[in-house]
């Protein structure tokens, strides 16, 4: 049975029986459609105004606005300037989806999630700046926006499928709340050039930054698996750093990365899918710093003519190829350092190993963070050493070590 009472612009529905033991109101006028998310809160479900410039307030004839409902501005067309009130917690599903003409989107400060598709295909949405009251982000929120410019909030744990893929996004930093990286999370940004992962991601999941416009990528060392196609058809990457943590190279995670010209391989990783590294065209020179890993194939299918994988000494499993390529050992070492008397402030060193193998000089400064920089490149020759003159009257006291370039 149903008793229904109208008044004012309020109904009240009242439901017996065993699927439903309370009221909900609904209030609605010529702007809003309102309902009860409980005795205090409302959702606004249905905007019907035709402004071109709209602030949702905390407050509407005396109702308590604290969420925007799924769908609630599907059939408007005006928009194009939306503030959202600091009072609202949530929007929901498909909120302003198609929206195209909405340009700019002001967050309130206590937005704690952001469900699916919510602004998709949001065209010209251009700036998203979110609080860190932002928790959640569902798939695809924003997928197929205009966006040039992306903050994300300092708060935010959980940001799904999808959620990014083809906005116009140039730059990204991921806050360290997050954990993982989902499926086809920047897929198709084709603008995308920096991204910063922080210490606390884990995973990469398939398709996250495929063809995108990076071109260079740091992947820290809580990261234990890059899953397949990851970083495929990244035809801007150039320079890659792989977690020491990494056990898996998925298939075809850097494929058609026609500008990769080297890459090392960490010692724990044990697989390296199909295709993990093919079309990598420029792709000349892979070290890998432990085991020979199992391969599945096709791994370095149509790679440079001249690639090579390299390989350290006291390591297992190599022989004279590997993955279709030739394998050789990688064991330069320096078999004197002194200082050169015929140029003042200048050090000679001299290193021996495997004739050919490409040999670099880097210094630091700062051996706690690790940072290098300021190679000098060559080889060893036939005759089994070369030899590189050091100048040391540049900056501070200094580290030297062999790296491979």
């Amino acid at each position: 049975m149903k008793v229904i009472a109208y008044c004012l612009g309020i109904l009240t529905l009242f439901v017996f029986g065993p699927l439903a033991a309370k009221a909900f109101t609904v209030f609605e006028d010529s702007n809003y459609r309102l309902e009860a998310a409980d005795d205090t809160n409302y959702t606004l479900v249905l905007y019907k105004g035709s402004e071109t410039s709209l602030a949702i307030p905390d407050i509407y004839n005396s109702y308590h606005i604290t969420a925007i409902g799924a769908k609630a501005f599907a059939t408007n067309t005006t928009l194009t300037n939306v503030v959202i009130s600091g009072s609202i917690t949530n929007i929901g599903d498909s909120a302003f989806s198609n929206r195209t003409a909405i340009a700019s989107v002001t967050f309130g400060t206590n937005v704690a999630g952001i469900d699916a598709d919510a602004f998709r295909g949001c065209f010209s949405l251009k700036n998203i700046v979110l609080p860190d009251t932002l928790r959640t982000i569902g798939n695809r929120a924003f997928d197929q926006t205009g966006a040039t410019n992306l903050h994300l909030g300092a708060g935010v744990t959980e940001i799904g499928e999808y959620a990014f893929r083809y906005s116009q996004i140039k730059n990204v930093v991921i806050p360290d709340s997050m954990t993982h990286i989902r499926y086809g999370l920047f897929q198709s940004c084709l603008s995308l050039t920096n991204v910063v992962l922080p210490d606390s991601i884990v995973d990469i999941s398939s398709s996250a930054f495929e063809k995108t416009a990076i071109r260079s990528i740091v992947i820290p060392d809580s990261v234990t698996n890059i899953h397949g196609i990851a970083f495929s058809t990244c035809s801007f990457l150039t320079n890659v750093v792989l977690s020491s943590q990494i056990t898996d190279i998925g298939l075809s995670s850097f494929s058609f990365c026609t500008n990769l010209e080297r890459i090392v391989i960490p010692a724990l990783v044990t697989n390296i899918g199909n295709s993990a590294f093919s079309y990598a065209s420029s792709l000349k020179r892979i070290y890998f710093a432990g085991n020979a890993p199992h391969e599945e194939g096709n791994v370095f299918w149509n790679t440079h003519t001249n690639a090579t994988v390299y390989y350290m000494p006291d390591t297992t499993g190599w022989s004279n190829t590997y993955a279709g390529l030739p394998a050789v050992l990688w064991n330069p070492h320096f078999t004197k350092l002194e200082i050169y008397t015929n140029i003042p402030g200048y050090l000679r060193a001299t290193i021996a190993g495997t004739t050919n193998i490409p040999i670099a000089i880097e210094s630091s400064t700062n051996l706690l963070h690790r940072e290098w920089s300021g190679s000098m490149i060559g080889s060893i020759p036939p005759a089994g050493t070369q030899t590189f003159l050091i100048n040391t009257t540049v900056g501070a006291d200094r580290a030297y070590r062999i790296a491979p370039p």
